[in-house]
């Protein structure tokens, strides 16, 4: 008759114990990356869609980190809380509406494509040279020039947007392309780790 025993059962629990934990986390870990490769990958595409973002808008763009030994990990990418406010309706489209919602006509623009602080709608009207009014039918804010009228931004309740963002098939396209090599790298790199021990 052989015996085989364990030798020291207790340290080889706590080494199996280990060794579950780093196989765990490959998943997090995986998660991780390609929500890191999706955020990349949208900052780099937004001027493919966006008519010259703002810096702000691009930094604005995040991922979370997805947690450790909980039951359903996640990881995400979207716009900081500010940048959000304008570009949801890049993203989702929709209707914006209120009733002071203005749309530049002739008001000069930045090189991102915005209208420059000095000529927005509100700072126009503490001019003395430009005034709201509705002309010919249209409401807006008009600003003199000489003996000429320009109509500087139109007054509208609603303005309408379509989506021109495809933020979810950007970010999911990259995540699915940096999926198999970054499994494979963290599932190796946590059974080396457990190999240690």
């Amino acid at each position: 008759m052989v015996k085989v025993q364990l030798l020291n059962a207790a340290n080889f629990q706590q080494a199996l114990k280990r060794v579950s934990r780093n196989v765990d986390d490959i998943m997090p870990y995986t998660l991780t990356n390609c929500a890191f490769a999706g955020r990349a990958k949208l900052q780099h595409d937004l001027p493919k869609h966006i008519h010259n973002p703002t810096p702000r808008t691009v930094k604005g763009v995040y991922y979370t980190r997805a947690k450790k030994r909980v039951k359903n990990p996640f990881s995400e990418v979207k716009f900081s809380a500010l940048a959000w406010k304008w570009m949801r309706y890049q993203v989702l489209g929709g209707i914006r509406s209120g009733s002071t919602l203005t749309a530049p006509v002739q008001a000069n623009k930045n090189q991102y494509g915005n209208v420059t602080p000095a000529n927005r709608a509100k700072n126009l009207l503490n001019r003395d040279d430009s005034f709201r009014a509705t002309i010919n039918g249209t409401d807006g804010v008009w600003q003199r020039k000489g003996s000429k009228l320009n109509l500087m931004h139109i007054y509208k309740s609603s303005l309408n947007y379509r989506p021109r963002l495809p933020m979810q098939a950007i970010v999911i396209a990259e995540a699915k392309r940096v999926f198999p090599a970054k499994f494979t790298e963290n599932a190796r790199r946590a059974l080396a780790k457990s190999a240690k021990i």
